[in-house]
C-alpha cells in the first residue's frame, strides 16, 4: 500500500471519528436539555404527589442536582409536600443559584426585591438579578434596569438602566420598550452607548440552553398552592 493510499485512509478515519464524537456530542447535550429526573418530579407535582415530588428532589438536590434543588425551593417556598419553610427555601434556591441556575437567581432577586415573604434586602436584590441579567433574563434585565434607573437600593445610573433595559426590550419585553419610550433620557444614553460599542454582558449564559420545562413547573407549583386545577 502506498504511501498516498495510507494517508488518504488516515483522513477518512480522522473524518469518521471526529463525526462520531460531534454525533456523541450532540446525543449528550440532547439528553443534558431533557432531564428524566426533573420530568419525574414535574410528574409527581401534576398528579397532586407532592410530597412524592419532594422526596424526590430532595434525594437529587442533596447530590448537587442543581435543577432539583430550585424545585425544592419553591416547594418550600408554597408548603408543597413539606412545611413551609423561607429559610430553607431560600438555602435550596441559593445552593442552585450558586451553580448558576440563572432561573433561580431571578427568583431570588425578586424575593429580596419583593420583600413578601422575607425581609426585603436590596443589595441582595441587586447581586442576584444581576448574575441573572448577565445570563441573558429578560424579567431580571428589566427589574435591575427600574433599579438603576429610580436609584432603588442602588446608586442611580442612567447608562447602566439604559443597557439593560434595551436588552430587555430587545428579547421582547414590552414594559422595557415602553420604558424606553417613555423616557427620552434612556433612549439617548442607549444610543449613545450603542455608538461606542458599549453593551451589557450577557455572561456565558446562552437563552437556547434555558431552562425550557421552568415555566411549567411554577405553574404547576402556583396551581397546586392556590388550589385551582392543574390541566397538566
Amino acid at each position: 500500500m502506498g504511501q498516498s493510499t495510507n494517508k488518504a485512509l488516515l483522513s477518512k478515519l480522522l473524518v469518521f471519528a471526529l463525526g462520531l464524537t460531534l454525533s456523541q456530542a450532540t446525543a449528550s447535550a440532547s439528553s443534558a436539555v431533557e432531564d428524566p429526573d426533573v420530568d419525574k418530579i414535574h410528574h409527581a407535582l401534576k398528579h397532586g404527589q407532592y410530597k412524592s415530588a419532594a422526596k424526590k428532589a430532595r434525594k437529587l438536590a442533596e447530590n448537587g442536582h442543581a435543577k432539583a434543588q430550585t424545585i425544592l425551593g419553591l416547594l418550600y417556598e408554597n408548603g408543597l409536600g413539606v412545611e413551609k419553610d423561607m429559610e430553607r427555601a431560600i438555602f435550596w434556591m441559593e445552593k442552585a443559584a450558586s451553580q448558576g441556575v440563572a432561573e433561580a437567581e431571578n427568583h431570588l432577586g425578586h424575593l429580596y426585591l419583593e420583600g413578601k415573604s422575607i425581609e426585603k434586602d436590596l443589595a441582595r436584590a441587586e447581586h442576584w438579578l444581576a448574575k441573572a441579567a448577565e445570563h441573558g433574563v429578560s424579567e431580571a434585565q428589566l427589574h435591575l434596569g427600574t433599579m438603576y434607573l429610580r436609584g432603588h437600593g442602588v446608586k442611580k445610573d442612567i447608562n447602566h438602566a439604559a443597557i439593560l433595559l434595551r436588552r430587555a426590550a430587545d428579547q421582547g419585553s414590552d414594559e422595557a420598550r415602553e420604558m424606553m419610550e417613555r423616557v427620552p433620557v434612556l433612549k439617548q444614553a442607549s444610543d449613545a452607548a450603542k455608538a461606542s460599542g458599549q453593551g451589557y454582558s450577557q455572561g456565558l449564559y446562552d437563552l437556547r440552553d434555558s431552562w425550557k420545562g421552568y415555566a411549567d413547573i411554577v405553574n404547576s407549583v402556583n396551581s397546586a398552592a392556590s388550589g385551582e386545577p392543574n390541566n397538566p
